[in-house]
């Protein structure tokens, strides 16, 4: 046996790092996958694992395996998922005496409570990526940045609406209205919505559509947003999609410069490619243009904004990362 792989046989495991560590202030809400490593490998009591917020309410967790909800333990990891997101304020992870243990029994001795502080919410932006406190019937300005509105309750309870350029956002049972300005993205109790249908959001979605010639899956359209949004240019997220496994199969491993082009037309702009629009990207092409700088091209062609935007126009889901 390895190192990592032997059973103890006095102690218990110790814990050496943690994703969200005792003591954290300005955790983002969204970041709610809890990973705590150890130095042996664990099990841990599923159920006895939980995550309280400052008033002492119990979390609930997200399915494990087996389709059991809780916490669960791989190798020397354990990882703990609370449903929805985080709201402002103080959490603390609940380790009682025995819910985690290393293959021999032996329990471990460590700091049975381990707390973080999440990010306050603003009424009002800065010139950063802020948290903005939602649902006040009030106009919501995130100034510069990347500015999220949270909301208290479902998804569902709400309309996501427009008044002119600006979207709002009212509450169907208590009538408040928020009138939004400078936000890009809203989070609800289970839900995230992108509004920055001209920013990361909206490039995200339509060059995963075009691409894929698919609807965005949630985690993956989520997955490159957030590339975007710390500072990944479009053509790198480009390039990654033209070497997917996806891409090859729907597109043909071998295409020349004409077969791509003709592909392009056909599952992007979803016609025929007229002659001199066919000429130019396949010369271009010749002359050393990159495939991945084709891509955005075709995506963010007024052509295929235009064919999307119905899709978008009150934004779209997405998972944070």
């Amino acid at each position: 046996m390895s190192d990592s792989q032997t059973i103890r046989s006095f102690g218990g495991p110790r814990l050496v790092a943690s994703s969200h560590p005792d003591g954290a202030a300005g955790v983002r809400v969204t970041d709610t996958s809890i990973v705590l490593t150890f130095d042996t490998q664990i099990a841990v009591d599923r159920y006895a694992v939980t995550v309280t917020d400052a008033s002492g309410y119990m979390l609930r967790q997200e399915y494990g395996m087996g389709g059991v909800a809780g916490a669960k333990a791989v190798g020397n990891q354990l990882f703990i998922k609370p449903e929805g997101f985080f709201k402002p304020g103080s959490y603390t992870i609940e380790l009682p005496n025995g819910s985690v243990t290393d293959l021999a029994g032996n329990a471990y001795a460590g700091p049975q409570r381990l707390t973080f502080d999440t990010v306050s919410a603003l009424y009002t932006g800065t010139a950063g990526n802020d948290l903005l406190a939602g649902g006040r019937g009030a106009r919501v300005d995130g100034g510069a940045g990347i500015d999220t509105a949270q909301y208290a309750g479902f998804w569902g309870e709400y309309t996501i609406g427009k008044q002119g350029d600006a979207f709002t956002v009212s509450h169907g049972r208590a009538g408040a209205v928020d009138t939004l300005a400078g936000v890009e993205r809203l989070l609800f109790e289970e839900r995230a919505i992108a509004l920055d249908i001209d920013g990361n959001g909206g490039q995200a979605y339509r060059l995963y559509r075009a691409a894929f010639d698919r609807e965005p899956d949630h985690t993956g359209v989520g997955y490159w947003i957030g590339a975007l949004d710390r500072g990944a240019s479009l053509d790198v997220v480009a390039s990654a999609f033209l070497g997917s496994a996806e891409f090859q199969d729907l597109y043909g491993s071998a295409l020349d410069d004409a077969q791509l082009v003709g592909q392009l037309y056909k599952n992007i702009l979803h016609r025929a490619p007229d002659q001199g629009g066919f000429d130019y990207w396949v010369g271009r092409l010749g002359e050393g243009l990159e495939r991945e700088k084709l891509l955005v091209s075709f995506s963010e062609s007024p052509e295929n904004v235009d064919a999307t935007a119905d899709l978008v126009a009150y934004g779209f889901t997405y998972q944070p990362y």
